[in-house]
């Protein structure tokens, strides 16, 4: 974000870099403030990450994926990004060693403990 300190007062670029630790939170604020710009931004960012998923992902960066998405979903009512990691998941030959056998382990003890 660009901010000028001149006497006519604070203006703001426009620009925003969104990264994942920060991603949750901005989106959520865009969704709730329904800031337009910012949504379209944190659409494009979510898509590009998930654009970039290969055989070669590992399991931290789908879990963040999934995860954010289910999120989406969840709190915002939102199911366009569970929809586009879900499938992007279907479409890798490894699925079931990469990302869905890891998960259910995980959910798996969560659901015992």
């Amino acid at each position: 974000a660009v901010v000028s300190t001149q006497s006519t007062g604070a203006l703001y670029s426009g620009e925003i870099q969104l990264e994942r630790h920060v991603f949750r939170d901005v989106n959520k604020l865009c969704h709730v403030f329904k800031v337009d710009w910012l949504s379209g931004r944190c659409r494009d960012y979510f898509t590009g990450l998930v654009s970039e998923v290969s055989v070669q992902t590992d399991y931290q960066t789908l879990l963040f994926l999934f995860e954010e998405a289910r999120f989406c979903m969840r709190v915002m009512r939102c199911g366009q990004f569970l929809d586009m990691v879900v499938q992007k998941i279907c479409d890798l030959e490894n699925r079931a060693e990469m990302f869905v056998e890891p998960y259910m382990r995980i959910y798996t003890e969560l659901e015992t403990s």
